[in-house]
Order: structure tokens, then sequence, then C-alpha cells
């Protein structure tokens, strides 16, 4: 019976030690296009997960629109009337780990100025950067 008080007196602390939702988040992104026309998107993901382990199944994609791209648009993984998108998936991460992904557009006649969204979907959620846009 004393154990009981004591497995809270030790637990609540530590509980009480996770502050962060878990999540994976958008840090940055950013683009560059290659002498082909490819035009790539870098971004940095940030994981957060209170239990201290692996955050689960995630996917980060870039989606190009036709300008102006309405950033109220309610996420999704696909969009209609999308001009490219890519995607790619893993569950690598654990709390604290960062990473930078490396997406590669599929059209290499994305113009100058369309606008992009990167996105990572996760546990139901997106994690949303706006204001990029092809080089």
């Amino acid at each position: 019976m004393r154990a009981l008080p004591l497995l809270v007196l030790v637990s609540l602390p530590l509980a009480l030690a996770c502050d962060r939702a878990s999540t994976i988040r958008v840090l940055d992104a950013w683009t560059s296009r290659m002498p082909d026309g490819t035009v790539v998107t870098d971004v940095e993901l940030e994981a957060a997960e209170q239990g201290g382990g692996n955050a689960g199944q995630y996917c980060v994609s870039v989606h190009w629109f036709n300008p102006p791209f309405d950033s109220r648009t309610l996420e999704r993984s696909f969009y209609e009337g999308e001009l490219d998108s890519t995607q790619q998936c893993d569950a690598d991460l654990s709390d604290g780990d960062q990473r930078t992904w490396r997406l590669l557009s599929n059209r290499r006649d994305l113009a100058v100025g369309t606008p992009a969204r990167v996105q990572v979907h996760w546990a139901r959620s997106f994690n949303v950067k706006e204001g990029l846009f092809a080089p």
C-alpha cells in the first residue's frame, strides 16, 4: 500500500516535465533549381514526442499551384488542380531529432514564381510552411 504513494511522487515530476505536445513540425524550407529545370525543395523537420520515443509514421510533401494560391486553403494530402507534388514518408524521428528532406519536382517546367506549400502530415494533423516560390 505504501508503494502507490511513492510511485505517484516519483512519476508526477516526470509527467510535469513533458511540456511539449507530441508533433513533427516544419522548421524551415527553401527552394533552388537544378540546371535541368527540376525544382529542389529542402525541408527541415523536428520531432517532439512527449514520451521521449519514436514519433511514428509521417509524410513530408511539397505541392505546386497556379498563382495566385489561397494560403487559407485547408491542408490535404492532395489538392485539386495542383501542378505538381512530391511526397516522402518515414518513421525515423524520435524526440528532439531533426532531419532535412530533399524533395525534387517531377516537372522541369515550373515557372519562376510558382507558389508552393510544404507540409508534414503526422497523426491526422498537418504542419505547414507557406510563402515558397519556384526560383
